[in-house]
């Protein structure tokens, strides 16, 4: 398993679920959801290759600044 370098979670919700984010030692950046059913459950919605040789050692939103 690859090594997390940074995760954050979202200001806002995703989908009406806490979000959260984060970059790996793969050079990988993934966005997860927490589902808040009878069993709470982890998600990944999305997975993004940031380039060969390429990798990410900080993550924010772009949406922490202005709401718009």
């Amino acid at each position: 398993m690859p090594g997390v370098l940074d995760i954050k979670w979202s200001p806002d919700l995703v989908n009406g679920s806490p979000a959260f984010g984060l970059v790996n030692s793969v050079g990988v950046a993934e966005l997860y959801v927490l589902n808040n059913s009878a069993e709470v459950k982890v998600t990944k919605l999305l997975g993004v290759n940031l380039g060969e040789n390429i990798l990410g050692l900080s993550l924010d939103w772009s949406n922490r600044i202005n709401k718009r």
